[in-house]
């Protein structure tokens, strides 16, 4: 299978401006079965893969404030890597309505049920 690349703005299907969304690859969806039974641990349900994608952010990206599509109903945002000088953190309204601001190292992951939260990203 050839992965689908998306380089935004040319996308209005992107909630990220100025990143490469990639969905597909090799390594992505190798990581998504490999991390499915953490994931169940974590939410307590059994899951069906749908898919994997991965994104480079560039300095200026932004992501804009969103819920997931109902494919998405079970979210998860790992971190590869990150610029040390300048951490750029994910933003998420909890279910009462307060904004929490997330840092990730690398290694780190949150699971987050994307159709019922907002989260985004700031320039």
């Amino acid at each position: 299978m050839t992965p689908k690349i998306l380089r935004d703005p040319c996308s209005i299907c992107s909630a990220t401006l100025f990143a490469t969304s990639i969905w597909g690859l090799p390594f992505s969806d190798t990581l998504l079965l490999l991390l499915q039974d953490k994931i169940e641990d974590v939410i307590g349900k059994k899951l069906l893969p749908c898919y994997s994608a991965a994104r480079i952010i560039y300095e200026g990206s932004w992501m804009r404030v969103h819920k997931d599509r109902e494919s998405c109903e079970y979210s998860t945002t790992l971190c590869l890597s990150e610029d040390e000088e300048n951490p750029y953190p994910i933003f998420m309204e909890n279910y009462y309505g307060e904004v929490n601001e997330i840092y990730l190292t690398p290694g780190d992951m949150i699971v987050y049920k994307g159709t019922d939260l907002f989260h985004w990203r700031e320039v």
